[in-house]
């Protein structure tokens, strides 16, 4: 690389700014205050190669991912600290093209095989490297994933190294605007996979934001037919739902979950409806301690519940998990999913569909914006009412 310095929105971990910016998120929730932000517009050297593993990329796209928006809000949970390191390079969901020219999405986690670490882990080993056991260790900072890790670089910023397992090969034919919603796309594709329902089965999706409608639009390319009821704040995003596959769009959760699964209401002295049946199987897309309760209480009895937004502290009435005997579980990033007996990683599995068709990123870009604007980029982003913001992207 000859670039000796870059452009870069590079996130100071400071306790103090962290704390104001939490304090403002509660009070201005759709507002970035830039000057009580952690997130800095700084020049900082290019990234050089942990190993010869490891390639340059050079970013021509970078989605904003509501982990992303969590952090500058202070609303991510404590207990993830340990698992990244700063100052770090924000920005993850990354297309770009490497030295040679090769045009690529950066698979963003940081396993077993990027840290040299050897043998690996049981879950790397397993294929299910979503689930590391040393994103602490070995040759690379702290981790998860690029953007939550020093020295890496990030998609926020012109270049960003990658592991060469990192490297999913684009075809030129896809255009931009769906070849950076892959990430966000593996993001929902992967608990759906997972938890792929029986086409007998209704299915409720909470939230209609980009993972949401991806969570919907996944749904039908893995070839499921039965009922999706779809939980939408507001029109623009139920317009989209119901583009994307959504059988009816839910205004009362309880009310019209009841009447679509022909459940009974029952409703108890004190606090919201639980429902008497219910659906076969819930996607929280969300995360919040409202969603996750109500998901519970609307669940059927031994039905599922998945958490795909990124939960974090929650308070919630969890009586239905034993009354009910409901699963409740996660889905970490992606990994290694199984569609239509084909096993793959689950960024391939995305990409292939993208290609043929059966996803669709068409539209779902809204806007788009230079690094170096982004503080409209993330007003646009967290103000989605105002702006009608599904994906919000930073550009080079």
């Amino acid at each position: 690389m000859t670039k000796k310095q870059m452009t870069a929105l590079e996130f100071r971990l400071s306790i103090p700014r962290y704390l104001i910016s939490k304090g403002l998120s509660t009070l201005f929730p759709h507002r970035l205050f830039p000057k009580a932000s952690c997130l800095h517009l700084t020049q900082v050297p290019t990234p050089i190669l942990p190993s010869p593993d490891w390639v340059h990329v050079k970013v021509e796209a970078c989605g904003i991912c509501g982990s992303d928006l969590n952090a500058l809000r202070g609303n991510e949970s404590y207990s993830m600290e340990p698992y990244s390191s700063f100052p770090a390079i924000m920005g993850h969901e990354i297309i770009g093209r490497t030295e040679d020219g090769t045009r690529v999405a950066v698979e963003n986690i940081l396993p077993c095989c990027t840290r040299d670490i050897v043998p690996p882990c049981r879950h790397c080993a397993d294929g299910d490297y979503n689930l590391c056991g040393h994103f602490i260790d070995g040759k690379v900072a702290p981790g998860v994933c690029i953007g939550f890790t020093r020295g890496l670089g990030g998609g926020f910023s012109e270049h960003v190294v990658a592991h060469k397992s990192q490297l999913f090969p684009i075809p030129d034919s896809l255009p931009l605007h769906s070849a950076v919603l892959v990430d966000s796309l593996a993001s929902a594709m992967q608990p759906v996979a997972t938890h792929a329902p029986k086409n007998t089965d209704t299915v409720l999706v909470i939230g209609a934001g980009i993972i949401g409608l991806n969570t919907i639009q996944c749904l039908r390319a893995i070839g499921f037919t039965g009922t999706i009821l779809a939980v939408a704040r507001h029109v623009f995003q139920a317009n989209w739902a119901k583009k994307l596959g959504a059988t009816h769009i839910i205004k009362n959760i309880y009310n019209d979950v009841a009447q679509h699964t022909h459940a009974r209401v029952l409703k108890p002295i004190m606090g919201p409806p639980v429902l008497e049946g219910g659906v076969d199987l819930v996607f929280d897309c969300v995360g919040s301690s409202q969603t996750v309760d109500s998901a519970l209480r609307v669940t059927r009895k031994r039905g599922k519940v998945v958490l795909v937004g990124t939960a974090g502290t929650l308070k919630m009435d969890a009586s239905p998990i034993w009354f009910k005997e409901i699963v409740l579980t996660g889905s970490a990033m992606f990994g290694q999913t199984t569609i239509q007996e084909k096993r793959q990683r689950t960024y391939q599995h995305v990409i292939d569909m993208l290609s043929d068709g059966r996803l669709s990123g068409n539209g779902l870009v809204t806007h788009e914006f230079p690094v170096t604007d982004y503080v409209a980029a993330f007003d646009a982003a967290l103000n989605k009412v105002r702006h009608k913001s599904v994906k919000v992207v930073l550009t080079n």
